[in-house]
């Protein structure tokens, strides 16, 4: 099957754009790890996939392919590339758009300067709400043996791109900089 694709990159982040719009092509799981390949394929840290829309009110679909072939909710940088892609495209002359994804509906605004803008939704800040289960002692405690002179703490809050951040404090600076 042969199949026209873009690659495109944001803020450090590189995808494969497939545009399922107007070409015919059912995207997998085990094409996307093909793909995303970085020595046997084009190599991407996911694949962004644009398809009609499914409902009235919505103007596309937008479904995202992490490296290992399985489909996520969310990717902030994706999602402006996507946004990116569809208005030099001219798949729309809308702006904004409206782009469903696997957990919501994003707004992508194109600025006056060519920026895109996404309005992906309000972070769920509450930790009860989150589906994380992690042992924070045995974090700690790996976390510390290796890197002996940092100390993380760890605490789990969702944006609509669901993940875990980690906010570090740097204990005795002056040795990370100066004996080691």
């Amino acid at each position: 099957m042969l199949m026209k694709f873009t690659k495109m990159h944001g803020l450090g982040n590189d995808f494969v754009v497939i545009d399922a719009v107007t070409q015919n092509v059912r995207v997998t799981g085990s094409m996307v790890r093909r793909l995303a390949n970085r020595t046997l394929g084009i190599g991407c840290d996911q694949v962004l996939v644009i398809e009609p829309p499914t409902e009235a009110d919505i103007d596309f679909n937008y479904r995202i392919f992490n490296q290992d072939g399985g489909e996520v909710e969310q990717c902030g940088n994706g999602a402006r590339c996507l946004a990116r892609y569809v208005y030099d495209r001219q798949l729309t002359g809308k702006n904004p758009i409206l782009v469903k994804a696997k957990n919501r509906v994003m707004t992508m605004h194109l600025e006056a300067n060519k920026l895109v803008t996404v309005d992906m939704g309000i972070p769920q800040l509450d930790p009860a709400q989150i589906p994380f289960k992690l042992s924070s002692k045995l974090l700690f405690m790996t976390l510390t043996q290796l890197v002996k002179h940092i100390k993380w703490q760890q605490s789990p809050w969702a944006t609509p791109i669901p993940c875990c951040r980690s906010a570090m404090w740097i204990l005795h600076q002056w040795k990370l900089w100066g004996q080691y």
